[in-house]
């Protein structure tokens, strides 16, 4: 794990906690308990699905930016495939409020990767090595 990243998930998670908790509070008035724990499930879904994501790809990230795109893309098609899974199958319980537990991964992704993409534009991090010893041009001006 890189020292930029803690930064990034910090910058991500945490508005996204605070946004699902409105969430919570907003569905479980609007539908009682079912609302609360639709609601919080669909928090609960996203939290763990983009922190697990973070960990794969921050951790890949050390071994080269080859082995960090392939966990990008590898953690992306899981993410998308296991929320298809879980809206396909919870479409129809009576168990929670379907419609609180969709609003809130729907939000909850968008806050997340909006606050990801705000702390990664207010890195200062070198995109270019300028220590990095390449061939040189000497003859060429």
């Amino acid at each position: 794990m890189q020292a930029q990243d803690t930064p990034i998930l910090k910058g991500a998670a945490i508005p996204t906690l605070v946004v699902g908790v409105v969430l919570v509070i907003v569905f479980s008035f609007l539908s009682g308990m079912p609302g609360f724990f639709g609601s919080g499930l669909g928090l609960v879904v996203v939290l763990a699905f983009f922190s697990i994501s973070w960990y794969v790809v921050s951790t890949a990230s050390a071994k080269g930016p080859a082995v960090m795109m392939g966990a990008a893309f590898g953690t992306y098609i899981v993410k998308v495939v296991l929320l298809g899974i879980l809206l396909v199958s919870f479409r129809e319980t009576d168990e929670f409020d379907f419609q609180a537990f969709a609003w809130t991964i729907l939000v909850g992704v968008i806050c997340w990767t909006s606050f990801q993409v705000r702390a990664f534009m207010r890195q200062r991090v070198l995109y270019v090595d300028p220590e990095a010893t390449g061939p040189r041009l000497e003859g060429r001006r």
